[in-house]
C-alpha cells in the first residue's frame, strides 16, 4: 500500500527524500516488538509520546531512589543529634493542674 502525504494534498509520499520522514528503531513501548521502520514524523508522535512518559515514570523513580538513599545518613545523622541535645538539655518538671 502507498503512503500517501497530507502536506503534498494525500498525493504519493516522498519518502526518505522528506523532510519529515523518520526512522525509528527500538522495541514499541505499546507492543513490545521490535521496530524498524520509516514514516512520516507526525505518523510516529503517538508512540514516541507513550515512550517518552515510561522513560519519564523510570527517571522520577530513579530519582526518588536516589533521595531517599541520600537522606538515610541525614536522618541518622539528625537522630543521633537529636539524642545528643535531649541528653544536654534539663529534664523539665511537670506542672501540677
Amino acid at each position: 500500500m502507498e503512503k500517501l502525504c497530507r502536506y503534498r494534498g494525500f498525493k504519493p509520499c516522498f519518502g526518505e527524500k522528506c523532510a519529515q520522514f523518520v526512522k525509528l528503531r527500538g522495541e514499541n513501548p505499546n507492543t513490545g516488538q521490535e521496530i524498524d521502520e520509516g514514516g512520516c514524523a507526525e505518523a510516529w508522535t503517538p508512540v514516541l509520546l507513550t515512550e517518552i512518559s515510561r522513560v519519564g515514570r523510570g527517571i522520577a523513580k530513579d530519582i526518588e531512589s536516589f533521595r531517599n538513599e541520600t537522606l538515610k545518613p541525614v536522618n541518622k545523622f539528625m537522630n543521633m543529634l537529636g539524642m545528643r541535645v535531649r541528653k544536654a538539655l534539663p529534664a523539665k518538671e511537670e506542672e501540677e493542674e
